[in-house]
């Protein structure tokens, strides 16, 4: 006997796909891209967000690292480090949430064209190299964006 749905939920589940067919298709191409060229990244697709997790080593003798990226279509990747846990730290290039800073959004806001297996997954494992050097060194020796706000002067008048 086959599984039976509710018209209801039929109904939706066609409204939303209709409604969001453009997001699915990003997000099946991302996923499909991911899995080619990192076999071993686990990915799923949850409503219009694709998650994606694995674990990166940056060489022998590093740790490894259980990353997660969560995508939305057309939105900035959200990525954290799953294990082991890392404090968040904005040394370290890091947001309060424990996300990872891997790229300055202010100066260039994430692309459409762009891919995830292209760019953060490859970005990723650059900020745990710079990672390990900062837990050695206590300097960050990435690129650095600017992660509190800075208030700009009221401009002065010469009168």
């Amino acid at each position: 006997m086959g599984l039976e749905y509710p018209i209801p939920l039929i109904n939706s589940m066609a409204k939303f796909l209709k409604n969001n067919s453009h997001k699915y298709r990003k997000i099946v191409l991302e996923k499909e891209l991911v899995r080619k060229v990192f076999p071993f990244f686990k990915t799923e697709i949850r409503g219009v967000k694709l998650i994606c997790r694995g674990w990166i080593q940056t060489s022998d003798k590093s740790k490894q690292y259980r990353i997660e990226i969560e995508y939305e279509p057309w939105n900035s990747p959200v990525t954290h480090i799953i294990e082991p846990a890392i404090e968040p730290n904005i040394n370290a290039h890091m947001y309060p949430d424990g996300a990872l800073c891997l790229f300055d959004w202010r100066e260039q806001h994430w692309q459409n064209h762009w891919h995830l297996h292209e760019t953060i997954v490859p970005w990723i494992a650059e900020w745990l190299v710079f990672y390990e050097l900062y837990s050695l060194t206590g300097i960050w020796h990435g690129n650095s964006a600017i992660h509190a706000e800075i208030k700009e002067e009221e401009p002065r008048s010469n009168n």
